[in-house]
């Protein structure tokens, strides 16, 4: 459900269609404004992990479909931009049989987010863009290992031409 503030109060704006959806992110590229949603699960009866999350567009008085992306029990979605270059990055928690699954960095090319790099997690429950002076960042929150919550979470380092293992954070459920 997207809200909007009538200067009093929070009204249903629109109902946007998701199953298990458990975060979105609002952003713009050019002049175009986007809401990514992260989908934990599909629907309820099977309870599958392999869904997609989706991308949806403002047409200037509601948001519309505008593309499906593969996540795997996706938990977060980010995103952030790099020498004018856009990507969504996604925390992947889990698949139906483990925990140990790569969270996906989408880059925006041609007009649409494209796969761009698999990065290894242990489910993943957040993931956060930081940038510092001109180094950026994405740190992965690695909560589960399918036995343990004691588990290392990690940075990785943008190279300028993908994300490097930059550190290991010891970390309790991430």
């Amino acid at each position: 459900v997207i809200y909007r503030f009538d200067g009093a109060t929070l009204t249903t704006y629109q109902t946007v269609p998701t199953d298990g959806a458990v975060l979105a992110t609002y952003f713009v590229i050019g002049v175009e404004r986007y809401l990514a949603v992260a989908q934990l699960h599909g629907d309820r009866t099977s309870f599958g992990y392999r869904v997609q999350s989706q991308v949806y567009k403002w047409n200037g008085s509601k948001f519309n479909f505008f593309q499906a992306l593969n996540t795997t029990g996706a938990n977060d979605v980010e995103h952030f931009t790099i020498d004018n270059q856009q990507f969504l990055a996604f925390a992947n928690y889990q698949d139906a049989s483990s925990y140990s699954i790569h969270s996906h960095v989408y880059k925006w090319k041609s007009g649409q987010f494209v796969l761009f790099q698999s990065i290894p997690s242990l489910g993943a429950i957040s993931v956060a863009h930081i940038q510092v002076v001109e180094s950026h960042f994405l740190a992965f929150a690695n909560v589960y290992s399918g036995s343990t919550t004691n588990i290392d979470s990690k940075i990785y380092r943008w190279s300028g031409a993908q994300f490097e293992i930059f550190q290991s954070i010891p970390t309790f459920g991430g």
